[in-house]
């Protein structure tokens, strides 16, 4: 077994679709939507649309569909989808992920080790609960709980 020189002093995990295979989700997004406005999706499409931004999905399906398919009707029902994220993160030296940047790690000493979810709903709401825990030197311990929620206007 290779050991490391050197551990890393931080770690983040972007868990939408690198962890969780998320593309099938988005790809019956797309058929729900589509099938909502009577009509069908292309697979093929909505696996070129994995990873792009919604301009970028918007342009392609624009160029991709006649003009007698409904899509921007299809664009605002999977837009208006409840949408659900995942976060996870570890850093070393670090006390706080709230100010994490390169040129601050190891100027702590702590290890910490955070996760949360987020839910998008269709009212503009968003919901997020997380969580961050600490182990600090001197044996101590810190942990924090935290609830969002975001009415967008």
């Amino acid at each position: 077994m290779t050991r490391l020189a050197r551990l890393p002093q931080a770690v983040i995990f972007d868990m939408d679709g690198l962890m969780l295979d998320t593309e099938r989700l988005a790809a019956r997004a797309w058929d729900e939507a589509a099938a909502a406005e009577g009509a069908t999706f292309d697979a093929a499409l909505a696996l070129r649309m994995i990873g792009r931004n919604f301009a970028d999905c918007s342009a392609m399906m624009h160029a991709a569909y006649p003009s007698g398919y409904p899509v921007d009707a299809v664009l605002g029902r999977w837009q208006a989808a409840p949408r659900l994220s995942l976060s996870a993160a570890y850093a070393r030296g670090n006390e706080s992920f709230d100010i994490v940047s390169v040129d601050r790690l190891g100027r702590f000493r702590a290890d910490t080790v955070a996760g949360g979810a987020r839910i998008d709903l269709r009212s503009l709401t968003s919901i997020g609960v997380g969580v961050e825990h600490q182990w600090r030197s001197g044996d101590r311990q810190l942990t924090r709980v935290t609830l969002d929620l975001v009415q967008h206007f």
